[in-house]
């Protein structure tokens, strides 16, 4: 793999993977042995011109959509098909905010009704405003084609419906059990504020998993969500919900995290052959990219938060429970091409994958046969890379 970043299964169980060094997309496809091979669906010469993949990629409807920092396509493509029957790709959405220090735009498709969620981030560490940190909505309906008629160039990404503002980059998104849309967000970096002590940034601010809500019955749209004005320590104004919704859940702060993905274990193949367990089902796993900016490095592991099933919420609230799954024993002594997760799927086997940009390698997590364990809060886990170029020293 070639600095894999977004992944996504299709209705025939292939993993779908955004190479961003060789601009491809490839398909790992796992045989009757247990075996993967690896397919390469689309490359250089199938892309639009001036169109670089970078990381954003969703299937919905024999479509393959794809994006980059101002404009998502999206090919034909059947399921488990492993090739392209024809390079037609199709403008989606267009005239996306490009440029800046956030150029991934993720892409989350709600099957049940076809509605397309994108992500923008800020154009730089701290902006002035959030005229650009939103996420957005689009609907393509549930056939993926009734957008068509009226769009034939794609949509304009500004006159989209806002979900919610003021998410400075809201990197992962997620779907839970009710079809409400989450995030986790990408905090500012080195924040010195004398009010507060000075330089703080190796602990403020916290990232943040986000409630968006937003389901087929409850259409939320445009909650503010603070950013750059507010954050958890703040005055009296940001503390008022009605200015600005706090977070669902306060993780550890973005020099420690860098939350890149969240995705809800929807119960599939629990309890059996490696799956994850019954008592996991929709609860919420994290991917953290780990620390760039830290004096000790820290992150770099995948991370579960348990969901309440009454509440529909983080077990614990704002400051609730966060248990590590896998990912690097001794990050601080961890080189560049070490783990660092960034996409996030659920197969059908409630196997869990993901990309490790930094490493170049696919890795599939799995819970350990053994009943006893299938309830504890600290998993027994083991993992296998699919595809590798070479990474040790894992905490189980």
């Amino acid at each position: 793999m070639s600095h894999p970043r977004g992944i996504t299964f299709d209705p025939a169980g292939s993993l779908l993977v955004v190479c961003v060094e060789s601009q491809e997309v490839v398909a790992l496809r796992e045989d009757a042995s247990g075996a993967f091979s690896k397919y390469t669906i689309i490359n250089q010469t199938n892309l639009p011109a001036q169109f670089t993949l970078n990381h954003g990629i969703a299937y919905f409807q024999d479509h393959l959509y794809l994006s980059n920092d101002t404009t998502a396509y999206r090919w034909p493509y059947g399921a488990g098909q492993l090739t392209l029957a024809t390079n037609t790709p199709q403008r989606v959405i267009r005239n996306i905010d490009g440029g800046g220090n956030h150029f991934t735009r993720t892409l989350l498709i709600r099957e049940s009704d076809g509605r397309l969620f994108i992500n923008v981030g800020s154009s730089g560490n701290v902006d002035p405003n959030s005229n650009r940190a939103k996420v957005r909505y689009f609907d393509l309906g549930a056939s993926g084609d009734s957008w068509l008629p009226g769009n034939p160039d794609g949509f304009d990404f500004q006159a989209g419906a806002v979900l919610a503002d003021g998410v400075r980059n809201e990197c992962g998104l997620g779907l839970d059990r009710h079809e409400n849309v989450w995030g986790v967000e990408n905090g500012s970096d080195q924040l010195i504020r004398s009010d507060l002590g000075g330089d703080i940034h190796e602990w403020n601010p916290a990232e943040e998993m986000n409630f968006f809500g937003g389901n087929r019955t409850n259409p939320a749209t445009n909650v503010s969500f603070g950013w750059p004005y507010c954050w958890l320590i703040s005055d009296t104004w940001c503390r008022n919900s009605t200015n600005n919704m706090p977070p669902a859940l306060a993780m550890q702060a973005h020099s420690f995290s860098a939350p890149l993905d969240i995705k809800f274990f929807d119960g599939s193949g629990c309890g059996v052959a490696g799956g994850f367990s019954c008592s996991h089902a929709w609860d919420a796993f994290i991917s953290f990219h780990g620390s760039w900016n830290r004096d000790r490095p820290n992150g770099r592991k995948i991370v579960r938060v348990p969901i309440d099933p009454v509440t529909g919420k983080p077990v614990g609230g704002i400051s609730g429970q966060v248990f590590d799954v896998w990912g690097e024993l001794d990050p601080g002594n961890c080189q560049d091409t070490c783990f660092r997760p960034v996409g996030l799927a659920f197969d059908r086997k409630g196997h869990l994958y993901v990309s490790s940009d930094s490493s170049n390698e696919i890795w599939r997590i799995s819970l350990e046969n053994d009943a006893s364990l299938r309830s504890a809060s600290v998993l027994l886990v083991r993992a296998v890379a699919l595809l590798t170029l070479g990474c040790s020293s894992l905490i189980h």
